[in-house]
C-alpha cells in the first residue's frame, strides 16, 4: 500500500523516494499503551474516542 502511495505522487518536498519507502517497516505491536485510530471516521468521532482514553486512568 505505502509503495503505491509514494509511486503515485508527484516530486515534493519530502525526500522519501522509493528506496526510503521499501525500507520502512510496519509496527507489528507497539504495546497497550498506544490506541489504533480509524482516521476514516469523522474528526468528532476520532476526538471523542481520543477524549475518552485519555479521561481512563
Amino acid at each position: 500500500m505505502r509503495l503505491a502511495r509514494r509511486s503515485g505522487r508527484g516530486e515534493d518536498a519530502s525526500d522519501a523516494d522509493i528506496s526510503v519507502t521499501i525500507e520502512q517497516v510496519e509496527p507489528c505491536n507497539l504495546g497497550d499503551e498506544w490506541q489504533v485510530l480509524d482516521a476514516s471516521c469523522k474528526v468528532e468521532t476520532v476526538v471523542g474516542k481520543i477524549l475518552q482514553a485519555a479521561a481512563q486512568p
